[in-house]
């Protein structure tokens, strides 16, 4: 036993020694992670919860390499981790993937990554600390992460753009963990598909993005395009974003409207609040959700306290849920 604990131990005084070295060469690799838990309590859909969840806490390695005066390259792996009980350690593999950046080219990525219609778009859908999944992922079915990717990113002065194809002719299962805390499916790339998304400011404050996803169905399952808009202003300590996702399942669309608005008070205080709603193709209901958001971020130290609250109503079934967490990124 004493032997085991002098081996982890060791093992992880030195990835902590190892963290944010810069090697020979120009060669740089460090160490980053975050541990975010939080009482998770309330009563949506029948499942009445006082409980404390980890909300997708992680750790990750990085690290990148010159290969000339022009081009560098770089890699990435991060993994889910349990931190709300014993066991489970690593859960899933959140990003893995290489990649290259030319000085004029851009970047060129390969493997498990952020997707590009998250990037563009799903960033301002949803940006909750975990309860906005239920509009955003869980209802309309738009992805955070994407999975078996060659994705291309470059910037033009204000004009961002991303582009992304997906290669998985085996049709494999491709999902996310099954914690209360996993945000939906999560990740698309179970098979082959495409992405295409632009943002740009025409005017200082004001940001506008698009993107198109396209996925080709497994097995019977149907084809499914998706398609997201956002525009958001910012102006002094404060935002305000609408935004439309809209997927759609071989012509039966489910398509979701987001209205957020948010301010900072000073001091690491702030808050937002947003004002969801999805409606699908032939069904009468409508999933309605308010979603509130209050942090207290603590000067440089990367630790943060956060109070979430979401109440949606679905068709006469109302419920709600909310998280008072702590979190450290490092």
């Amino acid at each position: 036993m004493n032997f085991r604990k002098t081996a982890v131990a060791s093992a992880v005084g030195a990835t902590l020694a190892f963290s944010g070295v810069a090697l020979a060469d120009g060669h740089e690799t460090s160490f980053y992670g975050r541990i975010n838990n939080a009482y998770d309590s309330g009563d949506l859909s029948g499942d009445d919860r006082t409980d404390l969840s980890g909300i997708s806490s992680r750790f990750g390695f990085k690290g990148s390499a010159p290969i000339n005066d022009d081009w560098s390259a770089h890699g990435r792996y991060e993994f889910g981790t349990v931190t709300d009980a014993e066991g489970g350690g690593v859960t899933d593999t959140r990003l893995a993937y290489v990649g290259v950046t030319g000085a004029d080219f851009g970047t060129i990525n390969v493997g498990n990554q952020w997707s590009t219609f998250y990037n563009m778009v799903g960033t301002h859908l949803d940006p909750t600390v975990s309860l906005g999944y239920y509009l955003y992922s869980s209802a309309a079915d738009l992805p955070y992460r994407v999975s078996n990717a060659i994705q291309y990113s470059n910037s033009f002065g204000a004009v961002n753009v991303s582009a992304e194809i997906r290669l998985n002719e085996d049709g494999g299962a491709d999902t996310a963990g099954t914690d209360s805390s996993s945000k939906g499916a999560e990740k698309i790339g179970e098979n082959d598909g495409h992405a295409l998304g632009i943002s740009f400011m025409p005017i200082e404050g004001l940001l506008l993005a698009v993107a198109v996803d396209s996925q080709d169905g497994v097995g019977t399952a149907p084809d499914e395009d998706r398609t997201g808009y956002v525009a958001k202003y910012s102006m002094d300590n404060w935002w305000v974003s609408f935004g439309i996702g809209e997927t759609d399942f071989d012509g039966d669309a489910v398509e979701q409207t987001q209205l957020h608005a948010g301010m900072s008070f000073g001091d690491g205080l702030s808050a937002f609040v947003g004002l969801g709603e999805v409606e699908a193709d032939g069904v009468s209901d409508t999933l309605d959700g308010t979603t509130i958001n209050v942090t207290k971020v603590f000067g440089s130290s990367g630790f943060r306290l956060y109070w979430e609250y979401v109440d949606l109503d679905l068709g006469g079934t109302s419920g709600d849920r909310q998280l008072l967490g702590a979190r450290i990124d490092f």
